[in-house]
C-alpha cells in the first residue's frame, strides 16, 4: 500500500508547475503604413484576458482554429492569464480588435527547481541557475490547472521532488527575471 507522501511524490512527478505573471512591457509591431483599417500586425506580451485572447490592449476573437506555436504541443485551451505570447493576426485601425491567425507561447526559462532553489523571505527561485523573483501577482500551476503556493513549491524541494517550471515575465538587464 502506497503511503500518503509517496502517493504526493507521484501525483507531483506526473505534474510539470507553471510559473505564470504579468509581464510589465509590451510591444505592437509590424504594421503597415497608417490608416484606420485592419492591417497585418503582431502583438508581444502577456495574456491580460479572455473571450478571445487580450495582449498589448487588443482583444483578439476566438479562433478554435488557430494555430499555437508551442514545443510541448499545447492548444489554444491551454493558454492562461498571464502567459507571456506573440500573436499574429490582423489588428482593427483602433488596434482594439484583431483576428488571430497564430499564438506562439513565450517563456524566459523552464526547466527544474535548483536544489534549495526556494526562497520565502523574498519570493525568489532558481530555475537552471536563472534567478526569478515572483511578484505578487505570480501564481505557480501545476499541470492539473491547481495554483500552489510558493511554499507548497518549497515544501516539495524539502521533500526531495524538483519539479520542472515554465516562468513568464520580463528580464532584466541583469539576467534576473520578474514573473
Amino acid at each position: 500500500m502506497m503511503g500518503a507522501r509517496t502517493a504526493r511524490r507521484l501525483l507531483l512527478a506526473l505534474s510539470a508547475a507553471l510559473l505564470l505573471a504579468a509581464c510589465p512591457t509590451v510591444d505592437l509591431s509590424d504594421f503597415g503604413p497608417g490608416g484606420s483599417g485592419d492591417r497585418d500586425g503582431t502583438a508581444i506580451g502577456p495574456i491580460a484576458g479572455f473571450g478571445g485572447i487580450r495582449v498589448a490592449g487588443t482583444e483578439f476573437a476566438d479562433n478554435a482554429s488557430v494555430a499555437v506555436v508551442d514545443d510541448r504541443g499545447r492548444g489554444i485551451a491551454s493558454l492562461r492569464e498571464g502567459m507571456s505570447v506573440t500573436v499574429l493576426g490582423t489588428i482593427g485601425g483602433n488596434f482594439l480588435t484583431g483576428a488571430m491567425t497564430e499564438v506562439a507561447i513565450e517563456r524566459e526559462v523552464r526547466g527544474p527547481v535548483d536544489d534549495n532553489g526556494v526562497a520565502l523571505d523574498n519570493a525568489a527561485i532558481r530555475v537552471l541557475g536563472q534567478t526569478v523573483l515572483a511578484t505578487p501577482a505570480a501564481s505557480i500551476v501545476n499541470a492539473f490547472g491547481d495554483e500552489i503556493a510558493l511554499s507548497t513549491l518549497k515544501g516539495m524541494l524539502d521533500d526531495g521532488f524538483r519539479p520542472g517550471l515554465e516562468v513568464h515575465g520580463a528580464v532584466e538587464d541583469n539576467g534576473v527575471v520578474h514573473a
